[in-house]
């Protein structure tokens, strides 16, 4: 019923790890607050975490969005059409989102020190973004519904 010597040795083995990302980032003490995506170690587990937790804001965000359209029905759609196309806004902006945050802790991880915050690419990369989320779900999503206004 003990611990195996594999998975002590496991545990000893992500607690050195650990260690070593505390140090790296000159913490002493362990919060959950001060963990950060740059953590972790692979590009693809960066990539990943930026995609699912910023998917799943987003799809919670579009649900939200659907019901509350759909409900008031002033876009003169069915119900299902405008809770529709909520979620696949809200989809839609967690992916985008996803994306440029992955960027921006890439980027930020590149750069010595801090993250240079003001740099014309990531600025450029910013409206890029913003115009894909927002200009353009909205005029692609909500073209059929323009002779109600």
């Amino acid at each position: 019923g003990g611990i195996d010597a594999r998975d002590r040795a496991r545990d000893e083995d992500w607690l050195a790890s650990l260690a070593r990302r505390m140090g790296e980032h000159s913490q002493s003490v362990f919060t959950i607050e001060g963990l950060q995506p740059s953590w972790l170690a692979r590009r693809k587990d960066r990539l990943g975490y930026a995609l699912r937790s910023r998917l799943a804001a987003g799809l919670i965000l579009g649900i939200a969005e659907g019901l509350y359209v759909g409900g008031l029905g002033f876009m003169g759609n069915p119900f299902l059409v405008d809770f529709g196309r909520g979620v696949a806004v809200g989809i839609l902006f967690g992916i985008l989102i996803g994306l440029y945050d992955w960027a921006r802790i890439e980027h930020g991880m590149r750069s010595t020190g801090k993250p240079r915050r003001g740099s014309v690419p990531m600025f450029m990369l910013s409206l890029v973004v913003y115009f894909l989320a927002f200009a353009l779900p909205f005029a692609w999503l909500w073209r059929d519904s323009a002779d109600v206004w």
